[in-house]
C-alpha cells in the first residue's frame, strides 16, 4: 500500500473541529478561531471567534450547517456561492439529559462527546478507548454498534456503507455501518487526529500540530491490514508473530515471506507464547487468555481475569502470567485452575523461566527482581534495585545469565550463579524498551529511545554494531543472522546482523540512588508542561480522569521548573507530559491510562492505593 497523506497547512494551532459543508471545510482551531477551508481552490477564510469551552458538536440540518454550544446556535447557510453565518439563533436543541446520560454497556464510563455524524447517525465516545454508534429509526434511537481505537476516539463520517473514525491514536479505522464489522486501520501517523470529514473523492483530517491533510479514498478503501504499536515477537515453527495494541497477531512466515492476520481482541494483545507444536496462548489487557492455532485460523477465550496481562511463559502445561496490578497468575490448561498471589505493589512487566533452577524471574516496573519458586509456589527472594526502572529481561540459560533493562539507559546482568551477583553497564542515554538474547551466536540487542539499536557480545563489553533508525521501536528479537523489530506504527522490520565495530561499554558499579520525596508521597499531583500547546488534550484528559475519581490533586507546571522537572523524569524514567503521580507512584501514561480505564485495571490499581492511604474510591 502506498500512502499518500498530503498536507495542506500547518499551524501551531490545533484542530478541534471540523465539517464538510457544500464541499467546504469548517474548522474550528484551539484559539477560538472560525475559519473557511475551499478544498476546490485551496484557500481559506477567517469566519470569526466562538467559545471553545462551551463547544459541545456539529450537526447538518437540511440546508444548513450548526455549531452546538451549551447556550446558542451558530447556524451556516450556502447563499449566492459563499457562506452565511447566523450566529446566537435560538438556543441549543440537544436536552442537557441527554448530553449527560450515561450507557451501562459501558461499566460506567462517563460520555466524554457526542458526536452528530449525520441527521440519523451519531456517535458517543468516553474517557476510555470506546465508542458507541446510535442510529434514529422511525422516531426511536437504537445502539448499533460499539467499536474502539488503541486511544481516546475523536470523530467519524460516514462514506457510503462505511463509517470511518479516528483517534489520538493517529489511524483512521474503517466499520460496516450496518454490521458493524471491523475491516481494518489506515495509519496516518502525523500527531493526534482531532477531526476527520469526506469530500468527494478525499478524506480531510485535522491534528493536534494545526495541521490539515487529504488522504485519497482510495488508499483506505482497499486496507486490509489492522495497524497499532507491536508489543512484542516471538518465532516458533519458523514463524514470527507479533502482537500489538490493536488486539492482533500477525504472523509471518519466514521462508515463504508470507503474512496472515488474526483478531483477538478488543483490547491489547501484550503477549503470546507456545503451548504446543499447534497451538499458542496470549494473553491482554483486558484480563484475557486466549488459545490460539498456529495457522492464525481460530481463536478461543480460554479464560478472564479482571487484570491487566501483561506478560507470560509457559511451562509444562501451566501459563504463568504477571499483571498490572501486581499479581503473579498461575493457569492450568488441563485443568482451567486458577490461581493468584499478590507479590507486589508495584505493576509486574515481564516474566521468564529459569529453566535449570526450577524457578521463575518476574520484574516490577520500580526495579524489583522476584524470584519465585516453582515447586514450593512462594517467593524465594526478592532483589531491590533502587533508582532503576525495569521494562523488560532475557535469558541466557548457558551462562545462567538475567539481562534486565532500564529506563536510565543500563542493562543489569544478574549472575545466577553467584547468588544473583549484578553487574551494571551502561550502553545508552536514551531509555531502553527491550533486550532480546540469541543463544546461537551469544549477542544481546537492546533498542531505546535514543532512535539507535544495539548488538553486543553476552557480557556486554563490547558493541558489534549500531543500527539507526526513524522511528519509535517498540520490540526486537535477535536470532541467529537477523534482528527483527516492531514499531509504534504497527510495522515489523528486519535487519542483517553485521559486525561493523568494537567499542568498549562503560562498566558502572552500583546503580544510582533516588532521594526519597516527601512531597510525592504525600499527595496525588499532575505534572503538566505549558509551553507545549499540543499537550492541552492529554491535560485535560487527565484532569478528568482525577475528577472522576474524586482525588483532590495538585497540578504543578513544569515549563519553568527544570529542577523538578528532572526529579519527575527520574521517579518515573518518562520524559513527556503530562505525567500523574499518586502518592509517590508513577502508574502509566499516554496512551495506557485509556485502556487501563477501559479493561478496569486503573480502577483497581487506584482502590489500592487509596485502601492503603486509609481512604476509600466514590
Amino acid at each position: 500500500m502506498t500512502k499518500k497523506v498530503i498536507s495542506l497547512f500547518s499551524e501551531d494551532r490545533p484542530i478541534i473541529f471540523m465539517e464538510n459543508f457544500i464541499d467546504f471545510l469548517v474548522l474550528g482551531f484551539s484559539d477560538n478561531r472560525l475559519e473557511v477551508y475551499n478544498s476546490r481552490f485551496f484557500d481559506r477564510e477567517y469566519l470569526g471567534f466562538f467559545d471553545s469551552r462551551s463547544f459541545y458538536g456539529i450537526r447538518k440540518e437540511k440546508q444548513k450547517l450548526v455549531l452546538i454550544f451549551k447556550h446558542y446556535t451558530i447556524n451556516f447557510l450556502y447563499e449566492n456561492n459563499c457562506l452565511k453565518i447566523e450566529q446566537n439563533i435560538g438556543k441549543t436543541t440537544i436536552p442537557q439529559n441527554e448530553i449527560l446520560k450515561n450507557d451501562d454497556a459501558n461499566c460506567g464510563t462517563k460520555i466524554r462527546k457526542q458526536i452528530y455524524i449525520s441527521e440519523n447517525t451519531y456517535m458517543r465516545v468516553y474517557y476510555g478507548n470506546s465508542f458507541d454508534i446510535y442510529v434514529k429509526k422511525e422516531g426511536k434511537e437504537e445502539k448499533a454498534f460499539t467499536g474502539n481505537h488503541t486511544n481516546w476516539v475523536t470523530d467519524a463520517c460516514i462514506v457510503g456503507d462505511s463509517l470511518f473514525t479516528s483517534g489520538y491514536d493517529g489511524y483512521i479505522r474503517k466499520w460496516n455501518l450496518k454490521s458493524g464489522i471491523y475491516s481494518g486501520a489506515y495509519p496516518v501517523k502525523k500527531g493526534w487526529i482531532l477531526s476527520i470529514t469526506f469530500i468527494k473523492d478525499n478524506f480531510y483530517v485535522g491534528t493536534e500540530y494545526g495541521e490539515l491533510y487529504s488522504v485519497p479514498y482510495n488508499d483506505i478503501e482497499k486496507i486490509q491490514i489492522n495497524g497499532g504499536a507491536i508489543w512484542n515477537l516471538y518465532v516458533h515453527q519458523n514463524m514470527l508473530y507479533s502482537v500489538s495494541e490493536n488486539g492482533e497477531i500477525v504472523g509471518y512466515n519466514m521462508t515463504e515471506n508470507v503474512s496472515d492476520y488474526l483478531k483477538c481482541s478488543v483490547g491489547w494483545l501484550n503477549a503470546i507464547a507456545a503451548v504446543s507444536q499447534d497451538n499458542l496462548i496470549a494473553v491482554t489487557s483486558r484480563g484475557e487468555i486466549i488459545k490460539i492455532d498456529n495457522k492464525l485460523l481460530n481463536t478461543e477465550l480460554l479464560e478472564r481475569v479482571k487484570l491487566w496481562l501483561n506478560n507470560l511463559c509457559i511451562i509444562n502445561a501451566t501459563v504463568y502470567a504477571v499483571s498490572a496490578e501486581g499479581i503473579f497468575l498461575l493457569y492450568e490448561l488441563n485443568t482451567r485452575k486458577i490461581e493468584t498471589f499478590k507479590i507486589s505493589c508495584n505493576q509486574l512487566i515481564d516474566i521468564c523461566s529459569l529453566e535449570s533452577q526450577q524457578k521463575i524471574a518476574i520484574l516490577s516496573v520500580e526495579g524489583e527482581l522476584i524470584i519465585w519458586d516453582r515447586q514450593q509456589n512462594l517467593i524465594e527472594k526478592i532483589i531491590k534495585c533502587d533508582g532503576y526502572h525495569f521494562t523488560s529481561m532475557a535469558y541466557n540459560c548457558l551462562r545462567d545469565y538475567i539481562y534486565i533493562s532500564t529506563f536510565e539507559g543500563t542493562i543489569l546482568i544478574v549472575n545466577i550463579k553467584r547468588d544473583y551477583e549484578i553487574c551494571y553497564r551502561k550502553v545508552t542515554d536514551g531509555r531502553i524498551w527491550k533486550v532480546s538474547y540469541c543463544s546461537d551466536n551469544g549477542r544481546l540487542a537492546y533498542i531505546s529511545t535514543s532512535m539507535k539499536i544495539g548488538i553486543c557480545d553476552e557480557l556486554i563489553r563490547n558493541s558489534f554494531t549500531s543500527i539507526s533508525v526513524n522511528e519509535l521501536v517498540t520490540t526486537c528479537l535477535l536470532t541467529n543472522d537477523l534482528l527483527f523489530i516492531g514499531n509504534e506504527k504497527g510495522e515489523m522490520k528486519r535487519y542483517p546482523v553485521v559486525i561493523e565495530e568494537q567499542n568498549m561499554l562503560s562498566l558502572i558499579s552500583e546503580p544510582e540512588s533516588i532521594m526519597e520525596n516527601n512531597f510525592f508521597k504525600e499527595n496525588v499531583i499532575l505534572f503538566i508542561d505549558d509551553s507545549k500547546e499540543c499537550t492541552q488534550y492529554y491535560v485535560e484528559r487527565d484532569s478528568m480522569l482525577l475528577e472522576r475519581y474524586n482525588l483532590p490533586y495538585i497540578k504543578i507546571d513544569l515549563s519553568n521548573n527544570d529542577g523538578m522537572r528532572k526529579a519527575v523524569v527520574k521517579r518515573t524514567g518518562w520524559n513527556r507530559f503530562p505525567q500523574i503521580l499518586f502518592w509517590g507512584d508513577f502508574i502509566a501514561s499516554g496512551s495506557v491510562l485509556p485502556e487501563m480505564l477501559d479493561s478496569g485495571t486503573l480502577d483497581n490499581m487506584i482502590e489500592e492505593k487509596l485502601q492503603v492511604k486509609g481512604g476509600k474510591m466514590r
